[in-house]
């Protein structure tokens, strides 16, 4: 890290401790003991380490070089910055815990660095136990293991019938194959789809872990095209975790190399992506713009699931605009094709969709009744972020009833697969959620401390949802003084 008072008070007050909760040690450059020039000390304490905490505020060149030289010998580690602009655009798809420099929230850093070395050291020791399974498992059925190419296309057929923890597996196995045979594109190949299946299941942690691999080897071989589909499938991790301005930052990226390869399928899919993150953001001229040529491209190649994920896109955007009729006649032809093309991934989000056109619409059990069919659909998947944010509409279903109780068992469930899955963003919104039933059932004290947690989380991750929390905390906190 660079060295300042600031930056004194930081490393003594979050990052030390941070580690030491760990149980691990924390050893500072500056404090080493060189028995020789400083460099070879350096080099060895980093050889050394379980793992590296690097703090990129401000640009210093000293500490871009000791992560440089971290990541030369794959040594794991947790990289910090109070402003992603400090971050050089090869690192921004890494994971980066941004911080406010004003401490303004005491241990909130800390919390998120402890959780962070945390998973290093848990990925360690699993990694040690799935290796030496994985030689017994080689030497057992050498013999009878398909190829990877094989392997791969029974994931496909796994994903597509809706078996994606099998999927996953078997894609894992085919990447440990074509690393055996020291095949570069198959691995980074594999790692894409890993990346890809990890998101949809609300694994970000892995997602984005296996797609940086991904992305430095397609580097690496000098691949454009598999490189434009790495910052794509980032940029889906980002978005899903309320990131929108690295999110749209990588679609971009992905979207030149697309238009510069020629690629109009590749196109279609990036301009969708931009359409929808700008529909998040409340830009719904640029989303239809984006839109609109996005489904003139997957129309004039025939490309069927894009022209229906198109049509469910538009469906949103609609429901946003107010046009519910509208919304709902789009996602009805988006459910036809799913349907027919056999894609239960995306049948369990249109039900979704469906579902809150019902709601919209005033038709709480036809809204009940398109949650539980899509929930049906994402627990055989195993899509946890999707399963907690069907669970928490649930919740939100039976509140609009009136059933307290039955709305605060459903959000706590929603509440416990976030937390698992680490999906931040979704947990911030059950939070708050969770918050509003609270304070319907008079219990306010318990409704603050809820908005307490989300606003911890939804201060770095997402702008307008902290917005709302704050408006609610300044009503709420009077009320819950007086009493």
């Amino acid at each position: 890290m660079p060295f300042s008072a600031e930056q004194e008070e930081v490393y003594e007050r979050e990052i030390k401790p941070a580690i030491e909760a760990t149980g691990l040690a924390a050893v500072r450059i500056d404090q080493l003991v060189a028995l020789g020039p400083l460099i070879s000390t350096l080099w060895q304490y980093i050889q050394d380490a379980r793992c590296i905490v690097a703090d990129l505020s401000g640009k210093n060149a000293n500490v871009f070089y000791e992560l440089g030289l971290a990541h030369a010998i794959g040594k794991p580690t947790v990289i910090l910055s109070q402003s992603v602009e400090d971050v050089p655009f090869d690192l921004q798809h890494m994971r980066i815990i941004r911080y406010d420099r004003t401490l303004s929230e005491p241990g909130v850093l800390q919390r998120r660095v402890t959780q962070a070395v945390k998973e290093i050291v848990k990925q360690g020791t699993e990694s040690l136990a799935t290796s030496a399974a994985g030689v017994r498992r080689r030497r057992r059925s050498k013999a009878k293991s398909k190829s990877p190419a094989e392997l791969v296309r029974s994931a496909e057929e796994a994903y597509k019938a809706g078996r994606t923890a099998e999927a996953i597996d078997l894609i894992g196995k085919a990447r440990d194959d074509y690393s055996a045979l020291g095949d570069k594109n198959g691995i980074a190949a594999t790692l894409l789809n890993l990346g890809s299946l990890y998101q949809q299941t609300g694994d970000y942690r892995n997602a984005l872990n296996v797609l940086q691999q991904s992305l430095e080897i397609l580097k690496e071989l000098g691949d454009p095209r598999g490189e434009a589909a790495a910052y794509a499938n980032l940029g889906n991790v980002f978005e899903a975790q309320a990131d929108t301005e690295r999110a749209e930052e990588f679609y971009q990226r992905a979207l030149v190399i697309s238009e510069r390869l020629g690629d109009e399928a590749s196109v279609a899919l990036n301009l969708a992506n931009l359409g929808t993150l700008m529909v998040q953001r409340g830009e719904y001229e640029k989303s239809e713009a984006y839109y609109a040529r996005s489904l003139a491209l997957s129309e004039r190649l025939g490309n069927r699931l894009e022209i229906a994920r198109m049509h469910s896109n538009l469906g949103t955007l609609r429901l946003y605009q107010r046009r519910i009729d509208e919304a709902e006649e789009l996602f009805r032809r988006a459910l036809q094709y799913y349907e027919e093309l056999g894609m239960s991934a995306d049948v369990s989000r249109t039900f979704h969709n469906l579902a809150s056109v019902m709601r919209e619409k005033g038709d709480l059990n036809a809204a009940n009744s398109y949650l539980k069919r899509s929930l049906e659909i994402k627990q055989k998947l195993g899509d946890q972020a999707g399963s907690a944010a069907t669970i928490a509409n649930l919740g939100s279903v039976a509140a609009s009833r009136g059933n307290l109780d039955e709305a605060l068992s459903f959000y706590l469930d929603a509440v416990r697969i976030n937390q698992q899955s680490g999906n931040y963003y979704g947990l911030a919104q059950t939070y708050f959620a969770t918050s509003r039933v609270l304070q319907a059932a008079g219990q306010t004290e318990q409704a603050v401390e809820m908005l307490k947690r989300a606003d911890e989380i939804a201060r770095v991750s997402a702008p307008a949802l902290h917005m709302k929390i704050t408006e609610l905390l300044h009503e709420l906190r009077p009320a819950s003084a007086a009493e």
